[in-house]
C-alpha cells in the first residue's frame, strides 16, 4: 500500500465555525393533477413523487407535521490537491497520489 501524503504539505481551508446541519421534516404537499382519468391522475402523481425526490426537484410544503434534528457536524478541512489524473480537486482526505497545489484565481 503507498504511504499516504503529508497533511501538513497541503494548503487548506478550515471552517472552524460552520456546521452542517441535517432536518427531517414531514409533512404535506397539496396541487392540482389535470388527468383524463383516476389511473393517469395516479400516473401523474407518482410522477410529482419522483421529481420532488430528485436531486434538483423541489417543493413548498402546505403544513408541517413534524421537524427533527437529524446529523450535525463540523465541515472538514478541506484540501487543495491535484490527483494522479492531473485533476485540481479540493477534498477533505489525502490518498496516496495526491499532491499539494495552491489556490487559483477564484480560490479553488
Amino acid at each position: 500500500m503507498a504511504d499516504l501524503p503529508n497533511p501538513d504539505d497541503f494548503s487548506f481551508v478550515d471552517s472552524p465555525n460552520e456546521f452542517r446541519v441535517t432536518f427531517e421534516v414531514k409533512g404535506e404537499v397539496n396541487m392540482t393533477i389535470y388527468a383524463e382519468n383516476i389511473e393517469d391522475a395516479r400516473a401523474k402523481a407518482r410522477e410529482q413523487v419522483e421529481e420532488i425526490v430528485s436531486e434538483s426537484g423541489t417543493c413548498e410544503l402546505d403544513a408541517v407535521d413534524d421537524v427533527e434534528v437529524g446529523r450535525i457536524y463540523q465541515k472538514p478541512r478541506m484540501y487543495f490537491v491535484t490527483d494522479e489524473d492531473g485533476r485540481k480537486m479540493r477534498v477533505s482526505r489525502l490518498e496516496a497520489g495526491m499532491v499539494p497545489r495552491e489556490p487559483d484565481e477564484h480560490g479553488f
